[in-house]
């Protein structure tokens, strides 16, 4: 028992002695390690130390560098690059070095190129001096030429005035003939005017001759136009237009024309009696203005005038002077144009009513070019043909300097109005035959009319359809 306890004692103490030379040897290791650790961390830090010391010479360097290249030293390289290489590159492109290899495209050989091209210039002003010594010369003998020319010059004066004198003395010959032969053209001018004047008066016999002809047809397409008249859809039943439902709760007509008409919505007709043959002569009951065209012939419009003692009803004819089915009137447009009693010219809003009514204006006054005041003068603008029907004439009298400058250029347009015999009519009654009604004539001033609404307006109404007809076609 004794013997396994000491075996186990030297086994115990083998395994110690092993574990305390590990342990020394691993610690004799790590503590070398350490101390080659220690010494490379020492050198690494020298290296640092010395790296930044090169850092901040070559730093100083560059800034240094930078301003002698470009003047600021905080530029970055690649302008500096950028600016010195252009530099280089511009002043060898002035000494005609520009396709020079770039490995030899530097400051120093710019220097040398400018050495080289200051020599060159002292060797071409000393050329240049050379030749000038010689143009010099050069003038010298050629003022001694001009000189001698000079004097040539006044011997052919002298020459040329002697041949002046001989030459004027012929002149005085010549105009002498000239008197005698003046006094034969006159005498004969006497004979030729006389044969003129009979001539003249031959001309005179066929211009009137001609004018009387060019009166007769003038008279003629007088005539045309007036049997033309009868197909310009005075008469409204031409147009076939008619109320065919009346919703007096709503305040809405319902009527027989449509797209397939060429209806358009804000144009206003005026409403007459069933039977009317001459709206011209004929007074409106009533007026209407188209808010919606519902189908190909068939449309609705709200009720502008209803007078109480003569309701608008069905089958009553309907009619606007600015459209008719498939056709588009032409006018013209002169004198001060006041639509409202605003006493200002509307011309422009006419013009606006005309074209929403389908019309169109052929001829108008507008603002002409500044005179010499620096003010526009007004001036007419467009030109009528045999297709004009009407020239709506508004206020020609001169009683205010604002109406006095319509005069003139309206006058002009009248003219032409009357050489193609275009029907003059006032612009109240065109009001009237368009169905508009002016501000000033409204109850409480208000507008009345295809001017009250707005392009896109519907006058407040839902798109609605007219109820079934009875038997005898009453909406009633």
């Amino acid at each position: 028992m004794a013997a396994r306890e000491s075996q186990g004692l030297q086994i115990a103490l083998i395994i110690f002695v092993i574990l305390a030379i590990a342990m020394s040897v691993t610690t004799y290791l790590a503590f070398t390690n350490f101390k080659e650790t220690e010494k490379k961390l020492q050198e690494a830090q020298k290296q640092a130390t010395d790296a930044n010391s090169k850092e901040q010479v070559a730093k100083t360097e560059n800034e240094n560098l930078k301003q002698l290249i470009t003047g600021s030293p905080s530029d970055d390289w690649t302008k500096v690059h950028d600016s010195a290489f252009g530099k280089i590159n511009n002043e060898l492109a002035a000494l005609g070095l520009g396709t020079l290899p770039d490995d030899q495209k530097n400051f120093y050989k710019v220097l040398d190129q400018f050495s080289i091209t200051v020599k060159k210039s002292y060797g071409d002003v000393e050329s240049r001096d050379r030749d000038l010594k010689q143009l010099k010369a050069q003038l010298d003998s050629d003022a001694n030429k001009a000189m001698q020319k000079l004097k040539a010059a006044e011997t052919a004066r002298d020459q040329a005035m002697q041949k002046l004198t001989e030459e004027q003395a012929a002149y005085k010959k010549s105009i002498d003939d000239l008197t005698k032969e003046k006094d034969t053209l006159i005498q004969d001018k006497g004979e030729k005017d006389k044969k003129l004047e009979e001539q003249k008066t031959g001309y005179e016999r066929q211009i009137t001759e001609m004018n009387a002809q060019v009166k007769r047809a003038k008279d003629d397409v007088a005539a045309i136009k007036e049997e033309l008249k009868k197909y310009y859809h005075l008469d409204p039943s031409a147009s076939g237009g008619q109320i065919t439902w009346i919703n007096q709760r709503d305040n809405m007509a319902y009527i027989n024309l449509g797209w397939d008409d060429g209806l358009h919505r804000r144009i206003t007709f005026s409403v007459f009696p069933a039977g009317t043959t001459d709206v011209a002569k004929a007074a409106s009951k009533g007026k209407i203005e188209v808010v919606n065209v519902t189908g190909p012939h068939e449309a609705e419009a709200k009720i502008v005038e209803n007078p109480i003692n003569n309701p608008l009803l069905p089958r009553d004819m309907i009619h606007t002077q600015g459209w008719h089915p498939g056709q588009h009137e032409h006018f013209g447009i002169v004198g001060f144009i006041d639509i409202d009693g605003a006493g200002i010219d509307e011309t422009n809003k006419l013009v606006d009513l005309i074209t929403a009514n389908g019309g169109i204006v052929d001829m108008r006054i507008v603002q002409g070019k500044k005179n010499s005041e620096g003010k526009s003068t007004l001036e007419p603008q467009g030109s009528m043909s045999v297709n004009t029907r009407f020239v709506i004439e508004g206020d020609m009298s001169a009683d205010t300097p604002a109406k006095a400058a319509f005069v003139d250029p309206s006058t002009k347009i009248l003219n032409q109005a009357k050489g193609l015999n275009v029907e003059t009519i006032g612009l109240p009654k065109f009001l009237a035959m368009m169905g508009y009604t002016p501000k000033s004539s409204a109850p409480g001033g208000g507008t009345v009319g295809a001017a009250a609404a707005g392009p896109d307006d519907n006058g407040g109404f839902r798109p609605r359809k007219p109820p079934a007809r009875g038997k005898d076609d009453s909406a009633f």
